[in-house]
């Protein structure tokens, strides 16, 4: 079993119980450390194929593809020969706020479409 000890600014961790005895005669206190919480990363970007497969994942794929018929060329130009898909780009945002899609559930599709 891992032991955590400290002494001033000094962490260890020791499994050996004689180890662990003489540190703490020697005024290393054992503590347990704070759990760490992972924060998840949003991809700044992901490959189309990457966010077509994530849309299909997430059964978004057929409402995407609806509303991309009815938007102008240039919107489905710039979808169809885009070489990246960026989180930060405003049509997206827009795109996906007028299908109902929050700041967070896009989060969440860059998040799934990076793992993809």
């Amino acid at each position: 079993m891992t032991t955590h000890l400290r002494y001033d600014n000094q962490t260890r961790t020791e499994t050996d119980e004689t180890i662990i005895a003489t540190l703490v005669r020697k005024g290393w206190e054992v503590f347990t450390p704070e759990p760490v919480v992972e924060v998840p990363v949003v991809p700044q970007s992901v490959t189309p194929l990457q966010m077509r497969k994530a849309l299909r994942a997430a059964g978004l794929k057929s409402a995407v593809d609806a509303a991309l018929a009815a938007q102008s060329e240039e919107l489905r130009e710039e979808w169809e020969f885009a070489s990246e898909v960026r989180r930060d780009n405003a049509t997206l945002t827009a795109f996906a706020a007028s299908l109902g899609q929050t700041s967070a559930d896009l989060d969440a599709l860059f998040q799934l479409a990076a793992a993809k």
